[in-house]
């Protein structure tokens, strides 16, 4: 009877084995087909995702080619570019005449650039972060502003100015800070105070009352340092 309890009993442990090794490989067996059904997920979104970049670099490529192939639109002069003031600057200075050569030279001068209808306030999100902006302008009040729209205008051009701080010594017009250029633009710098909606408000400006700026840009300062 001892022995044949303890074979029952043998009987029953191996069993028990059994049912625990099936069960530990059944686990497995459960454990790699969803391993291996997250594989074939993660392979399914990156072969979408590679056959999207292709598709939009497809269609650059394409609208690339059409734009080299295309040319001017008609009456068109393929060597100029349409482009129009992001805004107006509303400074202290209502004249040429008194108005800083210089930026930041009057740091308690205050100025606003004036965001155009239609261009939203989202355009100067972030710049509050930056202590300084560029601004690219057109000198409007130059004298001779109306040979931009003769057709002779590129024999109007000036090649050389007379500097007054090298006592009217003439130089290149590309080496000197005239207003009087082949393109009547400026490039200027000033402090950021604030942003109110539409509006810039700045200090230190150098620039008249009405002055169209055509882009503003942050001033990174450790890529100033590094220069």
């Amino acid at each position: 009877m001892v022995a044949e309890g303890r074979t029952a009993a043998g009987w029953w442990w191996a069993g028990a084995a059994v049912a625990v090794a099936a069960a530990g490989v059944g686990g497995a067996a459960w454990a790699w087909r969803g391993h291996r059904r997250a594989v074939r997920r993660l392979e399914a979104a990156v072969a979408k995702a590679q056959a999207l970049r292709a598709e939009e670099r497809a269609g650059r490529t394409k609208a690339e080619r059409q734009l080299r192939n295309s040319g001017p639109a008609v009456g068109t002069d393929a060597s100029t570019y349409p482009f129009a003031p992001v805004g107006t600057l509303r400074s202290c200075f209502a004249k040429r005449n008194g108005t800083p050569r210089q930026p930041h030279l009057v740091p308690a001068a205050r100025a606003r650039v004036v965001l155009r209808k239609g261009l939203q306030a989202d355009a100067l999100s972030g710049l509050r972060a930056f202590g300084h902006c560029w601004l690219l302008y057109v000198f409007h009040e130059n004298t001779d502003l109306q040979r931009l729209w003769q057709p002779d205008r590129a024999a109007r051009v000036k090649t050389k100015v007379q500097v007054p701080r090298l006592n009217s010594r003439k130089l290149g017009v590309f080496a000197s800070r005239s207003p009087h250029r082949p393109n009547p633009i400026g490039l200027s710098t000033a402090r950021v105070l604030d942003v109110v909606g539409d509006v810039l408000v700045l200090g230190g400006c150098d620039l008249v009352d009405g002055t169209p700026i055509l882009d503003i840009k942050p001033v990174r300062a450790r890529a100033q340092q590094r220069r």
